[in-house]
């Protein structure tokens, strides 16, 4: 069982990661938006880095829901 200084480092954690998904999420949004300006699809380079850009971005937001929801099981 969960002691209470185990529950509230599950509580801190999991505050710490929504709001570091939040940023994320706005990054996430942001490299969309990038992605639909003419001046970028009309250049390949600058299309191809805001790309990778935002699948590392989506990498991060997958591996934060994975750990938020390891947290919740924690209490």
């Amino acid at each position: 069982m969960a002691t209470i200084t185990d529950q509230h480092k599950a509580i801190n954690a999991l505050t710490l990661t929504r709001l570091r998904m939040d940023e994320d999420l706005q990054e996430f949004r942001c490299a969309q938006r990038m992605l639909s300006h003419k001046a970028v699809l009309n250049n390949s380079l600058r299309w191809n880095v805001i790309w990778e850009g935002k699948n590392a971005i989506s990498k991060r937001l997958a591996a934060r829901l994975q750990r938020i929801d390891g947290l919740l099981g924690e209490w």
